[in-house]
């Protein structure tokens, strides 16, 4: 059999999806990337007021996002034109793709610590006098930072101890404290929104709207974290679980980006509500608006 040949039937006899997996991933994280850097143009042209902190956690989201949709790439350049034909060299082993999995669990770090602040600046509002804010903000932000220590320290195994020992266990904590923190994160959202909307009648329709879309944004995350996990233990051969690992940091990214993005929205439908309402009533109504970012 000549070279050409037994090349061609090793290809074929590869598990079907692995080499395309690669592919479609880095083709969908780039689409997503682009509606990154789309909210994040449209945040800087319409929130100018925000302050600075804010402003500097948006910068860091999309050079973070940038980094990790970049080092994909180079994942699959490394393998399909630096080592293409090496069917030996596995292409998620080297260090582009670990620094990927830092940069993402540092993503979702942000992300995660942008709503625990946000529960927690609700909560004040909502039941100043609870004691309970304090105790849920230092639990939540203890999970998120023992989320993204684990991800630094399968980062760390992976550059440097490559012939350590299983790292499943790391990476099964990983996943499961950080799709158990976003439920958590989710079910104080919608119950916080709930309280709220009781309180302040003329913004219903949009608290609503804000409800709807914290639990919309929990099951996606959940949905995508337990996909990973599943994919990469059920089909691991296939590589399928690569176009979910690329994604899923835009997704945590836009999650944020597009709540700030939405406040002008549901304060303009707001105000019409109250407005409407004074013209049906003759009564006026004072409230402070939902803030959501600083």
């Amino acid at each position: 059999m000549s070279a050409s040949n037994h090349l061609q039937v090793e290809l074929l006899s590869r598990p079907p999806g692995g080499p395309g997996a690669l592919i479609i991933g880095v083709v969908l994280a780039a689409m997503l990337y682009g509606v990154t850097s789309q909210q994040v143009v449209f945040y800087f042209g319409h929130f100018p007021q925000d302050g600075f902190f804010v402003k500097l956690w948006v910068i860091a989201l999309w050079i973070l996002d940038t980094v990790t949709t970049a080092l994909s790439g180079h994942v699959v350049y490394n393998f399909f034109v630096l080592r293409f034909g090496e069917l030996s060299y596995f292409p998620l082993s080297n260090w582009a793709f670990s620094v990927a999995a830092l940069t993402t669990g540092a993503i979702i770090f942000l992300v995660q610590a942008f709503f625990i602040f946000r529960i927690r600046k609700l909560r004040r509002r909502v039941f100043p006098e609870s004691r309970l804010t304090n105790v849920m903000f230092v639990f939540f932000t203890l999970l998120s930072l023992y989320a993204f220590a684990t991800s630094i320290q399968l980062t760390y195994y992976d550059v440097s101890l490559p012939e350590a020992a299983s790292r499943r266990p790391i990476y099964i904590s990983n996943i499961t404290i950080g799709t158990g923190l976003d439920v958590l994160i989710t079910f104080a959202m919608v119950l916080i929104l709930h309280q709220h909307r009781n309180e302040f009648a003329a913004k219903r329709n949009s608290i609503e709207q804000l409800i709807f879309f914290f639990f919309t944004r929990g099951v996606i995350l959940t949905v995508f974290q337990a996909l990973q996990v599943t994919l990469s233990y059920a089909a691991p051969k296939t590589n399928s679980w690569f176009v979910v690992f690329v994604c899923i940091s835009k997704v945590y990214a836009n999650s944020a980006l597009v709540t700030l993005n939405n406040r002008e929205r549901l304060e303009r439908r707001a105000s019409e509500a109250r407005q409407l309402g004074y013209m049906m009533s003759g009564t006026y109504e004072l409230s402070a608006p939902l803030e959501l970012s600083r």
